[in-house]
């Protein structure tokens, strides 16, 4: 491919021309780390994630569970009622008679 040789030569060429008025390639460091100003959706998005705690299953799966909810860092304290408690046992749900 003998195109290819002259594009990549004339690439390098324009280069060299215009680095005196561009001046030369800056790539800093490249561990360290990316700095950037937060906007103020980032920081709402910062503090909904905080909210979130990061849990990995026995298969090594990961998946996040509100801090709220996860019993890891749940105070203890009294419960609080359930929207699912009608009164009833368990298994015992009226509409569900006959159903089996």
């Amino acid at each position: 491919m003998p195109n290819d040789r002259d594009l990549a030569g004339d690439f390098m060429h324009l280069t060299d021309r215009l680095r005196p008025l561009l001046g030369p390639a800056d790539h800093g460091d490249p561990s360290a780390p990316v700095l950037h100003r937060h906007d103020h959706d980032e920081e709402a998005s910062d503090r909904e994630l905080a909210t979130f705690s990061i849990r990995s299953d026995s298969g090594g799966h990961r998946y996040a569970v509100r801090k709220s909810d996860d019993p890891a860092l749940r105070t203890p304290g009294p419960a609080a009622p359930s929207s699912m408690d009608d009164g009833h046992p368990e298994g015992d749900i009226p509409w569900s008679r006959g159903m089996q």
